[in-house]
């Protein structure tokens, strides 16, 4: 099945309706929908990415994730990542705030991740071929490890939770 997402300008604002393929083929800037579950002690779910993926393989990134399809919106788009990947239904209780993903080779800031937070004890189903493992960290210890050991996580997840003061 074919995939839509929309290529966006520097300001989110939709330029045309592409393929997903088209997107990452031409560059294009696109809309991701990201989501946190903290749980009632205040922990952090994050799931760590599939060694089958091609970029951040291994690397620690937010709770559920993934591109705004055409048509949607990005609170919608985050609770069908939820769904997806942790088979979980959750109201969003807060936006987090916005990262943006740098180009590697213009060094312009370029697609939207918009992050949200929702409240989630569990039981969730990983979806394997997103995430190999997925735990809940304390804020203290994620304190310390991305201060440590930065290169552990996907960028934008570091700036999202440099918002959340951590």
């Amino acid at each position: 099945m074919t995939e839509y997402v929309a290529s966006v300008d520097d300001c989110d604002n939709i330029l045309e309706i592409v393929t997903r393929e088209e997107a990452h083929k031409n560059n294009c800037n696109v809309r991701i929908a990201a989501v946190l579950v903290v749980n009632e002690n205040n922990d952090i779910l994050l799931q760590k990415v599939s060694t089958k993926k091609k970029k951040d393989a291994g690397k620690w990134s937010y709770s559920a994730a993934g591109h705004v399809d055409a048509g949607e919106d990005y609170p919608t788009a985050a609770l069908r990542e939820l769904k997806e990947e942790l088979g979980i239904d959750a109201e969003i209780e807060e936006y987090i705030g916005l990262s943006r993903t740098i180009d590697p080779i213009t060094k312009k800031k370029k697609s939207f991740h918009r992050a949200y937070k929702v409240t989630h004890n569990g039981p969730f189903i990983l979806d394997k071929n997103e995430a190999d493992e997925i735990r809940f960290f304390s804020m203290e210890e994620l304190s310390t490890i991305t201060k440590s050991h930065p290169e552990y996580f996907k960028a934008n997840l570091l700036e999202i939770l440099s918002i959340m003061g951590i």
